[in-house]
């Protein structure tokens, strides 16, 4: 029998052993989306229903898309820019989704309820529902508003329904118009992926337009819609503009005649110039202007017509002296520049996550000066990113007062992040269990996109 002679060590230092959880890291804003009708990606089944994301030409083949459909097209002039972007998702725009019905007339069922809903019969289409908006006498139905608007549904009349809540019977239906509007599937798309930042939308017209932006102005998490538009009277930039959309960037380019047939797609080359130069690395930031969209031809126009439509806030890629071929100006229908909505969407982003993983990482964020301290330090890593990339720079403070911030103040770091003491906390406030609040004052770097030189000759 063997005799032990030597201890465990635990027994006098006892080491337990405690594996934090990884950062979550935030998102990285270099993901577009292309949304078209060809009907290769299901809307409702499989592993990766109504969007799914390719990193190259080749995979979109593989998938099954042609080389001649919209959304390769779109992808070519996506994947085309330099640098080229790595992620591109394509989204769905489904043509065979039910967009109105009403009740088939004589076959209204009975015994309904408002908010019953019931499943549209159609051979070869599933998935479609609708809800019972209104009835007449007993429970027969006289509106119905779709529910889930399905997929492979054509237009039909006295089709037969399933109840799927409620005890009416006897309900046929006529299905009066078929297919998903633009934002319709823009919707689909931001509800069903959050990876991507920006979104085309290639079957969307003026009205599209008009439609789609104010839902990506307020989209969460934050979105960015590009379209392309063919109209030189700049209708739809008129309008988008007077709303004063800062999430909406439209190109004016025309297929010259069909000359240039590629240039319906240019804001999926707009978006891959975009995605492809943020990189999230050191000396990152850029600005939209001055750059070449590869494998769109330059809009032949006027003086007067650059003027008037860059007035409207579109953009336009122009030829200068038959020498520079450049994208101007990369602003947003409101007039903001792309630039800025994308650092600060960033940085938002940056700062949301890294409070977050504060609160994760640690056992308790006491409500102390010490445990502001916390927050501070890693919001003040977020700012200092944003440094490094090159989207704030030092410089002085010119804007309202912000505690120990008044105009005048020199924030050599190009930020400073600031709380009130614990001290100040509201009795209300603490029962709540929040924080105090930070406060922080960024300087953005801004890029420089025309010059002034006075030339002074002696002869």
């Amino acid at each position: 029998m063997a005799v032990q002679t030597s201890q465990n060590l635990s027994s006098i230092v006892d080491i337990t052993v405690i594996i934090s959880p990884q950062a979550a890291a935030a998102p990285l804003f270099n993901q577009g989306l292309v949304i078209g009708t060809s009907p290769v990606i299901p809307t409702y089944t499989g592993t990766s229903p109504r969007l799914v994301q390719f990193t190259s030409l080749t995979g979109m083949t593989n998938y099954g898309f042609t080389t001649t459909e919209p959304e390769y097209l779109a992808a070519e002039l996506y994947f085309g820019q330099s640098p080229a972007p790595q992620y591109l998702w394509i989204g769905r725009q489904d043509t065979t989704a039910i967009q109105s019905l009403i009740p088939h007339a004589g076959n209204a069922g009975t015994g309904y309820a408002v908010g019953n809903t019931v499943s549209i019969i159609q051979s070869g289409a599933s998935y479609g529902t609708a809800t019972v908006a209104a009835i007449g006498s007993g429970g027969s139905v006289t509106s119905l508003t779709p529910l889930v608007q399905g997929t492979g549904y054509s237009v039909g009349s006295a089709l037969t329904t399933t109840t799927i809540t409620g005890s009416g019977i006897n309900l046929e239906v006529d299905i009066t118009a078929v297919g998903e509007t633009p934002l319709q599937a823009v919707v689909a798309c931001r509800n069903a992926n959050t990876q991507w930042y920006i979104c085309i939308a290639l079957a969307a017209g003026n009205t599209d337009h008009e439609a789609i932006a104010p839902y990506i102005q307020a989209a969460s998490p934050a979105s960015v819609y590009f379209y392309s538009t063919q109209d030189l009277t700049g209708v739809a930039a008129q309008a988008l503009q007077a709303s004063g959309y800062r999430r909406t960037l439209g190109i004016t380019s025309t297929t010259q005649s069909g000359a240039y047939p590629n240039n319906a797609y240019a804001a999926a080359a707009v978006m891959g110039v975009a995605m492809g130069l943020n990189s999230g690395l050191a000396s990152s930031y850029f600005v939209l202007m001055f750059k070449q969209l590869a494998g769109v031809a330059y809009e032949p126009l006027t003086s007067s017509q650059v003027t008037t439509l860059l007035g409207y806030n579109t953009n336009l890629y122009l030829s200068y002296n038959n020498t520079y071929l450049i994208f101007q100006n990369g602003q947003m229908a409101s007039g903001a520049y792309f630039d800025q909505i994308l650092g600060i969407d960033q940085l938002v982003s940056a700062l949301q996550y890294a409070c977050m993983n504060v609160f994760i990482d640690n056992l308790v964020v006491p409500l102390t000066n010490a445990g502001e301290v916390l927050l501070i330090n890693a919001c003040n890593g977020v700012c200092q990113q944003s440094v490094t990339q090159g989207f704030l720079a030092p410089g002085t403070w010119t804007g309202a007062t912000i505690l120990n911030v008044e105009a005048g103040t020199a924030l050599p770091n190009g930020f400073l992040v600031q709380s009130q003491s614990y001290t100040l906390q509201s009795a209300g406030a603490r029962a709540a269990r929040q924080a105090m609040p930070l406060y922080i004052t960024v300087i953005l770097a801004d890029g420089a996109q025309s010059l002034a030189i006075e030339l002074v000759v002696q002869s």
